[in-house]
């Protein structure tokens, strides 16, 4: 035998009715079990709220990875793009005589470069971004943007202040 629930009665806006209305008529549902299913999930609110803190602080620290992630592919592009240059513009001109040996050579040297690549890459290899890191680097790094948020407030007290000061 199922459970009696208490009864209530309520005034809803115009607005919350009808779309109480529209829902109850749509779905297989009356217009007390979703009043009582909106109520249990206003009421569970405190429950979930320490949970939807805790994913707004992951999506923080995703947010600054994916910054920081960023910030490294732009010094790729750059570094690559530079190589290039750099590589275009000294390059000699090939006599017709040479190209097939200059091709061989060249496919042997990509073969030993790219085991060295991966041997470097097997050992944890981050020369670019070791030898640019502290360079690199922002406050985004150290702070949340929460505390980013305050430091901005203090700095534009602290400079009215000094505006304030010096008037």
């Amino acid at each position: 035998m199922p459970s009696i629930k208490p009864r209530i009665r309520l005034r809803l806006s115009s607005h919350n009715f009808d779309q109480l209305e529209l829902v109850s008529r749509r779905g297989s549902r009356s217009r007390s079990e979703i009043t009582d299913r909106a109520l249990t999930m206003y009421f569970r609110k405190g429950e979930d709220g320490a949970q939807q803190e805790a994913l707004y602080r992951r999506l923080d620290l995703m947010t600054r990875h994916d910054f920081r992630h960023s910030q490294d592919l732009r010094l790729l592009i750059e570094a690559f793009t530079v190589f290039v240059h750099y590589f275009l513009t000294v390059m000699p001109e090939i006599n017709e005589a040479d190209k097939e040996a200059r091709a061989a050579r060249g496919v042997s040297n990509f073969n030993k470069f790219l085991e060295r690549l991966g041997e470097h890459m097997n050992a944890g290899g981050r020369t670019i971004k070791n030898a640019l890191q502290d360079v690199l680097t922002t406050d985004a790094d150290y702070f949340t943007s929460e505390e980013l948020e305050r430091l901005k407030r203090f700095d534009k007290a602290s400079a009215k202040k000094k505006t304030e000061l010096t008037k």
